[in-house]
């Protein structure tokens, strides 16, 4: 049985997924055992292509990102879940503070744990100003882009919402602290986001997709 699972669930992301895939593969070599599902949304660029020569590759076109990240974890063998997003990727740091994690998790199954994204190594203005200062603001959720948790919980939790368009972490994290979990950002966990928003037009894109969405539910 591996050690972790890495869960992605991708859509267009190759531009993106052979950096994260090789963050894992370089971070992780012979220290850890581990395997990687990679749940694909029906991509139409080269992800799949890519993520097969890295990855269990599985596609599951048009589903939410909640059914696809519950199927990939169905589909894995670990007892420790960690979710990534397709344009998220490992620093080093993130395999020094790994043990602290594993030891941290094994001891108490009641705790989510993951970091923010930090922003890209040639950060743009927008990540600058924008993204930059929310790395240090208290968060009553751990986002899923980067989330790490037990398989023990995430079954007492019964997964991520399969329902919802957006917001599925807020939700998963707030049904773990009814149940007693508690939540552990820790920027020691050091990944990268390379999908923000490089300029105004797509901020707002994003911005006013993501509410409009979350209207929509």
């Amino acid at each position: 049985m591996s050690l972790l699972s890495f869960i992605i669930p991708t859509l267009n992301e190759e531009s993106n997924i052979y950096k994260l895939l090789e963050s894992i593969r370089l971070n992780m070599g012979s220290k850890h055992t581990y395997e990687i599902i990679v749940v694909d949304n029906g991509s139409t660029d080269n992800t799949v292509l890519i993520a097969e020569k890295y990855a269990e590759v599985y596609i599951v076109p048009n589903r939410t990102i909640g059914y696809l990240r519950n199927f990939g974890v169905n589909k894995s063998k670990s007892k420790i879940l960690v979710f990534l997003d397709g344009d998220v990727y490992l620093t080093s740091k993130w395999i020094e503070n790994l043990p602290n994690t594993i030891n941290l998790l094994n001891n108490n199954h009641l705790i989510i744990t993951g970091s923010r994204c930090g922003i890209s190594e040639q950060p743009c203005f927008i990540e600058r100003v924008w993204f930059k200062p929310l790395l240090n603001e208290k968060a009553n959720y751990i986002n899923s882009g980067h989330l790490i948790v037990t398989r023990y919980l995430f079954d007492i939790i019964g997964g991520f919402s399969e329902n919802l368009v957006t917001d599925e972490d807020y939700d998963f994290s707030k049904r773990a602290q009814e149940l007693g979990a508690s939540l552990l950002n820790d920027p020691r966990l050091e990944v990268v986001h390379e999908g923000y928003p490089k300029n105004i037009s797509s901020l707002l894109k994003e911005r006013y997709g993501m509410e409009r969405m979350t209207l929509e539910v």
